[in-house]
């Protein structure tokens, strides 16, 4: 089951802002992280993602503003590049914050579909062109 939402929280109701506002598709997806830089793959799975980017499970610790490649082995079966933003434990090992970068309009259209299976593509690009 899948569990798409969105934040509604204000400045005023919450005592800690939630700046989000992209649709959320809270799934575990397998993965792996690839430091481009060594080639060594880090095991992990996909907690939540947006299309703007994800929050992500792992053992290891990923240090902020760090690169890496994210290789989704589930569906979508999306491979893409991202930035850690945050770090912090989890129950088990980590969670991450991951923004996306250079996502082709394949991979946004990809991720679109995957957060909204209900929407025709083409109708919504329209909606999102409109907002």
């Amino acid at each position: 089951m899948h569990l798409v939402s969105t934040s509604t929280a204000s400045p005023e109701s919450s005592p800690r802002h939630d700046r989000r506002t992209a649709l959320r598709l809270h799934n575990a997806i397998k993965m792996q992280i690839v430091d481009p830089a060594s080639s060594i793959e880090i095991p992990a799975a996909v907690a939540d993602i947006s299309s703007a980017g994800m929050r992500i499970l792992c053992d290891e610790y990923l240090a902020p503003r760090t690169r890496f490649m994210f290789a989704m082995t589930e569906h979508p079966h999306l491979v893409t590049q991202g930035e850690v933003r945050w770090t912090k434990p989890a129950s088990t090992g980590r969670q991450c914050g991951v923004l996306f970068l250079n996502l082709t309009e394949e991979q946004q259209q990809r991720i679109d579909e995957l957060l909204n299976p209900q929407m025709p593509h083409s109708t919504h690009l329209t909606a999102l062109r409109a907002s």
